[in-house]
């Protein structure tokens, strides 16, 4: 391992295959000629992989105006599908957080509350449609991508995305059996081991979220769409990114409400704190959503510098 990380050309990895095809031999030569025979130091291996991480954005179309119009609309695209995609994660730890809220929640603000809930479950169910919208007019794409040897490239992803979903449907069926000889108290905090155990199964739905992302993003990278259906996808995803803002404004709107309202739910684990809005499991699902918000809304900015000159080609 460590002859590895001494050896110059391991550093070409961080690059584009395309860069490397076309730079590589020369790039090598560069860097064995700047270290003189030295091994390549900490600081020369992140100034190189932060060079090629930006390489690759600029080739993928993610920043820069150096790629074409319809890989920059692509990326995009697959920008706010992986936004999307971590919406759904801190989505899934809203809906644990807010379990049985209503039960605290004052019966003369029972129905703003309970509409802004509903709202926000609306529209994080409504932000798939343009999703699936997207993925279906993509499906003759695919078709032809397989029919024309495709699958192998992907054909390790999948299985590997199939049996973790696999393997967190099982786990998912044993936590809920357990939590259902729990008390609201112990599923809350309450019961250490149930929590480390929750812990471990919110961890093993990202790492399937990501399995599947990773799928779908090196499917749609390299399938051939026309003018037409990227215009459409790119229509799509700023839909999905518009879905993803008004989601989490509500959201906030939600906390905001409860904290008025109802701010005992925050503490309603046996603690003897004062009735407050502040929870800090709520502030990392908020800080996701913004994250979501902030890359979606970029990836919508892509789109829309690029999608005219996809429209004139």
């Amino acid at each position: 391992m460590r002859n590895n990380r001494k050896d110059p050309a391991q550093l070409l990895r961080w690059y584009p295959r395309s860069w490397r095809q076309r730079y590589g031999v020369e790039f090598i030569e560069l860097i064995k000629d700047s270290l003189e025979g030295r091994p390549p130091t900490r600081r020369f291996r992140l100034s190189v992989s932060f060079a090629g991480i930006l390489e690759r954005g600029h080739t993928g179309g993610i920043i820069g105006e150096g790629a074409k119009a319809a890989d920059r609309v692509r990326a995009g695209s697959l920008l706010v599908l992986c936004s999307w995609a971590a919406f759904l994660f801190a989505g899934a730890s809203f809906a644990k957080l807010s379990e049985r809220f209503s039960t605290t929640v004052p019966q003369n603000s029972h129905v703003l509350i309970g509409s802004i809930y509903r709202l926000t479950v609306l529209l994080g169910i409504a932000s798939a449609v343009p999703v699936l919208a997207g993925a279906t007019i993509a499906v003759p794409s695919f078709i032809a991508f397989v029919k024309n040897g495709g699958w192998k490239t992907l054909k390790v992803h999948v299985a590997r995305a199939v049996l973790i979903t696999a393997l967190l449907v099982c786990a998912t069926a044993a936590l809920s059996f357990w939590a259902q000889h729990l008390s609201q108290y112990q599923r809350n905090g309450g019961d250490w081991y149930y929590s480390l155990t929750f812990l471990g199964w919110s961890l093993l739905l990202a790492i399937v979220l990501a399995a599947w992302t990773r799928a779908v993003v090196g499917t749609v990278a390299q399938i051939s769409l026309s003018a037409r259906t990227l215009r459409l996808e790119g229509i799509f995803a700023e839909a999905v990114a518009i879905l993803i803002i008004a989601a989490t404004l509500s959201t906030a709107a939600w906390w905001t409400a409860m904290g008025i309202y109802a701010p005992q739910f925050f503490h309603a684990k046996g603690s003897s704190a004062a009735a407050s809005p502040i929870d800090q499991h709520l502030i990392i699902t908020m800080t996701l959503m913004l994250a979501t918000v902030v890359v979606s809304g970029y990836g919508t900015l892509r789109i829309r510098h690029a999608a005219k000159m996809v429209t004139a080609s």
